[in-house]
């Protein structure tokens, strides 16, 4: 039990940082355009260097002491590209009308259900961006405490910029 409390209190504390963002928008009446962009922009920094620095060598260590050197650094790379190209498959299999990016809502169909829609599907896209991370958090404080704390203070930084943007 001890061993997972740890884990449990950076995942909580990761993933409460989406409202501390909100409650940041809730209380801020102007915000500073040009400060946003350099928290988001930091944010998206911290995000990319954990992922490089720490998951990609952790990945790319621990397949090579298992597929030896050279194949073990061919599979961390081919995986990582194969990852990338899943995600623009999947992008470009919504079709246009679909696409999430850019969610549009017919006046005929009245404001409310209009509002219920985009409520219920960005509850749907919160809980896929932030599911994924929670597991991480939880899972890299299991693996190493250090790097659990590295992922939840990149989280807490990403997220909290969520909850304005």
């Amino acid at each position: 039990m001890q061993n997972i409390l740890v884990p449990f209190l950076l995942t909580v504390i990761a993933g409460i940082s989406t409202g501390i963002g909100g409650l940041i928008v809730i209380f801020a009446k102007d915000v500073n355009k040009k400060l946003f962009s350099t928290m988001l922009g930091f944010s998206a920094g911290v995000m990319i260097y954990i992922s490089f620095m720490e998951m990609l060598q952790g990945s790319k260590i621990t397949l090579m002491e298992l597929l030896g050197k050279t194949n073990g650094y061919i599979t961390c790379i081919v995986f990582f590209f194969v990852g990338i190209l899943i995600i623009g498959i999947i992008d470009n299999l919504i079709p246009d009308y679909e696409n999430p990016h850019e969610f549009k809502c017919d006046i005929e169909e009245g404001k409310n259900k209009c509002l219920y829609k985009i409520g219920i599907f960005s509850a749907i896209v919160i809980f896929i961006h932030n599911f994924p991370e929670g597991l991480l958090t939880f899972f890299s404080t299991i693996q190493e405490l250090k790097l659990g704390i590295f992922m939840m203070i990149a989280i807490l930084i990403h997220k909290s910029n969520l909850g304005k943007s």
